[in-house]
């Protein structure tokens, strides 16, 4: 397994303005609370393990645990 910075970068940087946008959305609901971003954080990781499991079976791709966690960092 080789790691290119250019593609965890990209991983990296669509997850963080998707965080981002996300974030947004649910600070300008007055109810917001802390704990949500517990659960922002958890709908994001799994929506990320989702993106790559769902690669899994696309020929030329693949699931990509390295990925996962530059979603995540994002």
């Amino acid at each position: 397994m080789t790691i290119s910075l250019g593609d965890k970068s990209i991983h990296f940087t669509a997850f963080a303005l998707l965080a981002i946008l996300c974030g947004v959305y649910f600070v300008g609901h007055q109810n917001w609370k802390w704990s949500r971003w517990a659960v922002l954080i958890a709908i994001l990781a799994i929506y990320a393990a989702a993106d790559e499991i769902t690669q899994i079976p696309v020929p030329g791709r693949f699931g990509d645990k390295a990925d996962w966690v530059a979603d995540l960092t994002g």
